[in-house]
């Protein structure tokens, strides 16, 4: 396959079943993935465990029993030197074997760690000025673990996420969303032109996607850019859930909102996208109007929404504006929300929000200071993780940063100058759940 390639051919006897015919495999496309085959005299369920240091990570048992085996090492490190053994779900246990993966390309920027090792992995898009575009997962010391790159005149992406069944990873290119398993099995992009797409998608736990494109409509009879909620089904099929010239009137926009309305300008600027489960509803962020909307997701209708300054909305009395913000997580904690740097404070942030719609309020709960003052200009993110802690991206600054539940930085993995992230996301796995 490359000149990685291992391919070992022995037979190895067990208890249950002998192991014959066994290849390993260093993929020609991704070369920290790792493609094991075999087969059994006798039809059985088996995995893989490998490792670095220890065989600590296993791919998924196989569904049923058979004699043709296959599974693919995922989350190895390049140019590293991994054990792996093949097991039965009876029990038995194949010889130890060794692979190497390989080098990666020179397009695949390099990361420097400080601090704790993160508890999670991390998924994100790097841009470089020089033209290279990257969606990568990086392990706990920032170790490059799975890449993807597209051709540059094709990619356009702000954000990447993992689907709801752990198996693929969807992006944004500049008219389509590319999904890309992570095994390498399958691929393909799925045409969106027409709508504009950009900034965001949001992924949906039946399948399919949301995305946010661009319609033109008029504000104070000056003919603007505004945004649509388009929603893509696992067939194919779009439907437009929201369009925001629908909701114009109930934004109770002022004298502020309106004093730079321009022919042609990007009026409502939505840059964040994010589905809400228990309300079946979308969230989206309004970054020019420093507002956040909760649009219902048969309907298209406002159920609420919160604005940066608490002078319309929800009832909403904070400390510190929320007045140029991006990317938007609801976790376990209350709302995250990454906020760029304002006319009061030269520094990003990130908040968090108590939202409650019922009661018609909202409350600023805290905030995460860098110890270093961050001047993120455009992005940024924060993501919950399973610790209960979160994953910040300061994205032009080419920082990610964890915290710990107390929200208390762990650790920071960095990248040289003239790269940014894009909105990042923490992956507890690289495997289905």
């Amino acid at each position: 396959m490359s000149p990685v390639t291992l391919i070992l051919s022995i037979a190895c006897s067990g208890p249950s079943a002998d192991i014959q015919e066994l290849q390993i495999e260093v993929d020609d496309d991704v070369v920290t993935r790792v493609h094991v085959s075999w087969t059994s005299s006798e039809a059985t369920i088996a995995r893989v465990d490998f490792g670095v240091d220890g065989l600590d990570q296993s791919t998924p048992w196989e569904d049923s029993p058979t004699t043709e085996h296959h599974a693919v090492l995922l989350g190895l490190p390049s140019l590293t030197t991994a054990r792996l053994r093949i097991q039965e779900q009876s029990g038995a246990l194949g010889e130890d074997e060794e692979v190497s993966t390989g080098l990666l390309p020179s397009s695949v920027p390099a990361f420097d760690h400080e601090g704790e090792e993160f508890a999670n992995w991390s998924l994100l898009p790097v841009s470089a000025d020089g033209g290279d575009h990257s969606v990568l997962v990086l392990d706990g010391l920032g170790q490059v673990v799975w890449y993807d790159q597209p051709p540059t005149s094709e990619f356009g992406s702000f954000t990447a996420e993992l689907s709801p069944d752990g198996q693929s990873i969807y992006y944004l290119q500049n008219d389509s969303v590319a999904r890309v398993r992570l095994d390498g099995s399958e691929r393909e992009n799925i045409d969106l032109a027409g709508w504009d797409v950009h900034h965001d998608l949001t992924l949906l736990p039946e399948g399919g996607f949301a995305i946010l494109g661009k319609v033109e409509g008029l504000v104070e009879g000056d003919a603007v850019s505004g945004d649509l909620l388009v929603e893509v089904d696992e067939d194919g099929q779009e439907r437009v859930v929201w369009n925001f010239f629908d909701v114009l009137d109930q934004l109770a926009l002022d004298a502020v909102d309106l004093k730079t309305v321009d022919t042609g300008m990007d009026f409502s600027h939505a840059n964040s996208l994010t589905y809400d489960a228990d309300a079946d509803a979308y969230l989206i962020n309004l970054a020019r109007l420093h507002r956040l909307l909760s649009v219902d997701r048969s309907t298209g209708e406002l159920n609420w929404y919160l604005h940066g300054a608490g002078t319309s909305g929800l009832e909403f009395q904070p400390d510190r504006l929320l007045m140029r913000t991006h990317d938007t997580d609801l976790g376990p904690e209350g709302l995250l929300v990454f906020v760029n740097n304002t006319e009061d404070d030269e520094c990003s942030w990130v908040a968090r929000v108590k939202l409650e719609p019922a009661f018609e309020r909202a409350s600023l709960l805290g905030a995460f200071d860098s110890e270093v003052c961050r001047d993120v200009f455009a992005l940024g993110s924060a993501h919950s993780n399973d610790q209960g802690g979160a994953l910040i991206s300061w994205s032009t600054e080419g920082v990610l940063e964890e915290i710990d539940a107390d929200w208390k930085s762990r650790g920071s993995i960095s990248v040289s100058l003239g790269h940014a992230f894009g909105y990042s996301y923490p992956l507890s796995s690289l495997y289905p759940p």
